[in-house]
């Protein structure tokens, strides 16, 4: 992980202000105004929509960002869009590698919105998360296939990897994944060209996360999605699996388990949002 990130954010808690933005360090392509509260059952998460001034993953493209969520504060993290990643030659790999910390107490949801990958692209996604026994973290990730030609030209490379620890180094998980195209031989004869995950990082209650796994799977039952949930390793969490034919289909999969999630884990369902 780089030691200079172009999209830094610190959320710490105030004792009478509540969740506060304490650093904001973005550069391109990473543009962010300011931090909303948009949540009426929930007032003390704040919401940050980072945007990008390229719209794209370009060529060589290495990006990276950190957020760090301190004691007790509560984070929402997201994009309003998805971003493409562009074709690339000479065998070069675009690359994005992303740092988030949860202190005891805190809450962030990271939701970036699917990356789309364009004919001959190469994209190398790290996610490394540091996680308190006491924090939460609900984690979304995936990628759509997309040829705007309708050709049927591959994407080049694709490749995935999230490693969760506790503040004490002690690794939970390392989850790796990668693929190579074409896409018409990605999800067979179904057409399932959308793949993501909503991964959620919780203290586990009496029964474990037995209970969250149902919630999830509720939540997108009714959706053109194939789905399915199970425990993580080390009683880290839980993790929901999404398969659909496009990005819009297994975005609003995505987004209705994190409803479950919030809805499970606090008590109340998040306000809807309109991005």
């Amino acid at each position: 992980m780089t030691a200079d990130p172009a999209l830094d954010l610190v959320f710490d808690r105030h004792p009478s202000a509540g969740t506060r933005l304490t650093r904001r360090r973005a550069r391109y392509p990473f543009v962010l105004t300011r931090a909303f509260r948009l949540d009426e059952h929930h007032p003390d998460v704040l919401t940050a929509i980072v945007q990008s001034a390229s719209g794209a993953i370009l060529g060589e493209d290495v990006l990276a960002q950190a957020v760090t969520v301190g004691p007790g504060a509560s984070a929402h993290v997201t994009t309003p869009a998805a971003m493409t990643a562009n074709r690339t030659v000479g065998g070069a790999v675009a690359r994005e590698t992303v740092t988030l910390r949860v202190a005891a107490g805190g809450l962030l949801e990271w939701l970036p919105a699917p990356r789309i990958l364009l004919p001959g692209s190469a994209l190398d996604q790290e996610v490394a998360a540091t996680v308190d026994p006491d924090g939460i973290a609900v984690l979304a990730d995936g990628f759509s296939v997309h040829d705007p030609e309708a050709a049927g030209r591959p994407f080049r490379f694709y490749a995935a990897r999230l490693t969760v620890r506790r503040p004490d180094g002690r690794v939970l998980f390392d989850e790796r994944q990668r693929l190579d195209g074409p896409p018409n031989r990605f999800g067979g004869a179904a057409g399932l060209t959308a793949h993501g995950a909503l991964t959620v990082l919780a203290p586990s209650g009496e029964g474990g996360h037995g209970a969250l796994a149902a919630a999830l799977e509720a939540a997108v039952a009714g959706l053109p999605v194939h789905a399915g949930a199970g425990a993580l390793p080390r009683g880290a969490g839980v993790a929901l699996r999404i398969a659909a034919a496009d990005g819009g289909a297994m975005r609003t999969a995505v987004t209705a388990a994190w409803a479950a999630a919030r809805t499970a884990l606090t008590g109340a369902s998040p306000s809807r949002r309109r991005f």
